[in-house]
């Protein structure tokens, strides 16, 4: 036991957590994803939320797996200061896992390949 009276001290804090790789291998099997894929938490990532480059890539997801989709604003930290932005999110479910969250920031600059009122993703989020 640590010598310290202080008792916020006293308790060591958990390791940081290590994805179960069974459940890891699920996710990145259900997703398409690469072999080496992890989640990244700098990135805000889990094993159960995971961020996605592009709506594009999400709707390609979602037009595959199907699942629910939500869209909410958000503030992005940047290097100097925060941005506003629109969040989409799919939520599928994956067998021996539960529900995954697979989130993307919407890109106005991308809507030339997918405009908002036909990408069938957002579609399902209307």
């Amino acid at each position: 036991m640590p010598e310290t009276t202080d008792p916020l001290r006293l308790i060591e804090p958990p390791p940081p957590a290590v994805p179960d790789e069974q459940l890891l291998a699920k996710v990145r099997a259900a997703l398409g994803f690469a072999h080496g894929w992890t989640p990244i938490p700098e990135l805000g990532e889990s094993l159960t939320r995971v961020l996605i480059w592009s709506q594009l890539e999400l709707n390609d997801l979602y037009e595959r797996l199907g699942g629910a989709v939500a869209v909410r604003p958000v503030q992005r930290p940047l290097s100097d200061g925060v941005v506003a932005a629109e969040e989409v999110t799919l939520t599928v479910v994956v067998e021996g896992v539960g529900p995954v969250e697979v989130f993307t920031d919407w890109c106005e600059d991308l809507a030339k390949y997918g405009p908002r009122d036909q990408l069938p993703l957002m579609c399902a989020a209307a």
